[in-house]
């Protein structure tokens, strides 16, 4: 079956993406250029949404920052799911206010 958690990327452009997830959708997006760099909003293509949903959900995770890294090609490779996000950054480069989008999901989903 071979290894499916596995894949080499020859040539990275550079940066990478974190998307932030919540109830299988990208609320914000962000490029990274190196650790450390001022992070730069984003509009992910909807293969890159589509991407971060299915890794959040994957990991059975209703919010999560998903790091996503394209090659020259547009290939991409998810990096790392993390469960419990830091979003400071992300909200500061996007203005979405990500501790309002968790409450109104919350009550929300206490609605159904």
């Amino acid at each position: 079956m071979g290894e499916p958690w596995t894949k080499t990327i020859n040539s990275c452009i550079g940066r990478d993406v974190r998307a932030f997830v919540l109830g299988g959708k990208v609320i914000a997006s962000i490029y990274r250029v190196a650790q450390g760099a001022e992070a730069k909003p984003i509009q992910l293509a909807p293969k890159l949404e589509k991407l971060a949903a299915k890794a959040a959900e994957a990991m059975g995770l209703i919010y999560a920052g998903v790091d996503i890294m394209e090659d020259e090609k547009k290939d991409a490779v998810v990096l790392e799911v993390n469960g419990s996000p830091s979003w400071q950054g992300l909200q500061k480069a996007t203005g979405v206010n990500v501790a309002e989008e968790l409450v109104e999901y919350v009550i929300n989903y206490m609605k159904r």
